[in-house]
């Protein structure tokens, strides 16, 4: 990881998988490399699955999607889009959104005109429109 880490300073992108049987000290890992680097300037993403999300694959990026736009239950539709809008690289937040919207079920009510795609399209568009956020927060920008 130290390695990995290195690298993706030098400026070539890394990432790195930590998977193995719970217990096994894939969480003290992680928290020890962070804390390894508290000091320095970075910015740490982090994905976590879940057994009780399977059939919603993208149920990692909903969840840090809302933690970072810190939603709450009680905030309205309009606080919430506020909320999601301030999170959102810049450039495309007229074009993502409302795919992030969808995601997140929060209705977008006049801000946005209603989503005209196939199912196919949605997902294509929202994967394509997480993967430009993702590269936003990393200084990176997509062709």
């Amino acid at each position: 990881m130290h390695d990995r880490l290195r690298e993706a300073w030098a400026g070539a992108g890394q990432i790195v998988l930590l998977s193995g049987e719970a217990g096994i000290g894939k969480s003290r890992l992680a928290a020890q490399l962070a804390a390894e680097v508290a000091s320095e300037p970075h910015r740490r993403l982090r994905y976590q699955c879940s057994p009780y999300h399977r059939d919603s694959v993208l149920h990692p990026f909903v969840v840090a999607l809302g933690r970072a736009a810190r939603l709450a239950p009680e905030d309205t539709p309009e606080a919430q889009l506020d909320k999601l809008e301030a999170v959102l690289a810049p450039a495309r937040i007229a074009e993502t959104a409302p795919l992030f919207a969808s995601l997140l079920s929060i209705p977008t009510g006049d801000r946005y005109p209603p989503l005209a795609l196939s199912a196919a399209q949605q997902r294509r568009l929202t994967l394509a429109a997480l993967l430009d956020q993702l590269e936003a927060l990393g200084g990176g920008s997509r062709s």
